[in-house]
């Protein structure tokens, strides 16, 4: 994977206009997404009866089911073109430290104010 979290650093967004930019780019966005706790608590959670009732083991299939679900989702922004990154800039001076997901949060959040919800 080429190194994208200097270049996103220097302001550089130029790896996600070609084709195995936007796809590796794509891929590892979503693998962090799909990585989450919260994410894996409610996948774990929606399949619960599945386990009891079929004796299909969730904790084993999960990283299978994780990857398998980050290449569905990296399909997507890399087929649609449609996508583009911003970058979020602090001005304020104070540091920023953030985590679990924030890209998807803003974007969501950005998308409901808008009325724009159809999209995700």
């Amino acid at each position: 994977m080429r190194n994208f979290y200097r270049k996103i650093l220097a302001g550089d967004l130029s790896f996600f206009e070609d084709d195995r930019g936007r796809a590796e780019f794509s891929y590892y966005l979503c693998m962090q997404l799909v990585r989450t706790k919260r994410i894996q608590e409610n996948v774990f959670l929606a399949f619960k009866d599945m386990d009891r009732q079929f004796g299909v083991n969730i904790n084993n299939s999960w990283p299978l089911m994780r990857n398998i679900d980050a290449v569905s989702m990296a399909l997507s922004l890399f087929s649609q073109r449609k996508y583009k990154i911003v970058l979020l800039k602090n001005a304020s001076g104070i540091n920023f430290i953030t985590g679990d997901q924030p890209i998807f949060q803003y974007a969501c959040r950005r998308a409901i104010r808008e009325g724009n919800t159809g999209k995700y």
